[in-house]
């Protein structure tokens, strides 16, 4: 007999994961969110795990957006989109710089969520 490769039966259970982006800029994974930049908003992106199941890396037509490490937080923030997030809706038109202080000012909370 001859071995068998090991991925053989991996086609069959892989389902494609696909997420619609939603108005907060996040997308929910084992009912967990993680961020995206907001350009994405409404957009339709296929998540992947990697090999080691402690990953995702969310797509946007084939092309890696974001990864994140798998959680069981609430919300979880890339440091880029946090930015990006605040600086297109509730803080328009502030520097960098004020919003990076408001994070750490007002959402150092939601860490904790």
């Amino acid at each position: 007999m001859h071995q068998l490769p090991d991925d053989l039966l991996k086609p069959f259970f892989e389902e494609d994961i696909t997420r619609v982006v939603s108005k907060e800029s996040m997308v929910i994974f084992r009912k967990c969110k993680y961020s995206v930049d907001p350009q994405y908003i409404g957009r339709t992106v296929s998540i992947e795990l990697t090999d080691d199941a402690r990953h995702i890396q969310i797509y946007y037509n084939g092309e890696l957006i974001r990864a994140h490490d798998i959680t069981t937080h609430q919300f979880n923030y890339n440091a880029d989109d946090q930015v990006n997030i605040l600086g297109s809706d509730l803080l328009k038109g502030q520097s960098e710089t004020d919003i990076k202080a408001y994070i750490a000012a007002h959402l150092s909370a939601y860490d904790e969520v």
